[in-house]
């Protein structure tokens, strides 16, 4: 995680206009991920690779860099058709995800 864009938010705009913007971004990833595992459970490898770059441009804005990285993976076993890469880099951008809505919140703590 790349603390600066969070700490950017938090020193420049109210606390609570900060923490709706990062409580949008995390349900906007949320959504695409939940759209990336109904795409790849139906096979639909065309529906992901748009999301999961808006995805990671979405993670890259708030500083979640794993999450940002992961989703590009995603993005590219889609691209290439591969079920066994899109599987596992789906359950990789899973737990990053899950790892980075904890990072984001104990960062909010500190701040």
């Amino acid at each position: 995680m790349n603390p600066a864009p969070l700490c950017t938010l938090f020193n420049t705009l109210a606390d609570h206009d900060a923490e709706d913007i990062v409580c949008r971004a995390l349900q906007d990833i949320a959504i695409k991920l939940d759209h990336l595992q109904t795409s790849r459970r139906i096979g639909a490898f065309s529906e992901i690779p748009a999301p999961a770059k808006r995805m990671g441009a979405i993670a890259d804005q708030i500083g979640l860099t794993e999450v940002a990285l992961v989703a590009r993976h995603t993005a590219t076993a889609a691209e290439m058709r591969c079920g066994v890469a899109l599987g596992a880099t789906i359950a990789r951008l899973e737990r990053a995800f899950d790892a980075a809505v904890s990072h984001v919140w104990d960062f909010r703590d500190y701040a």
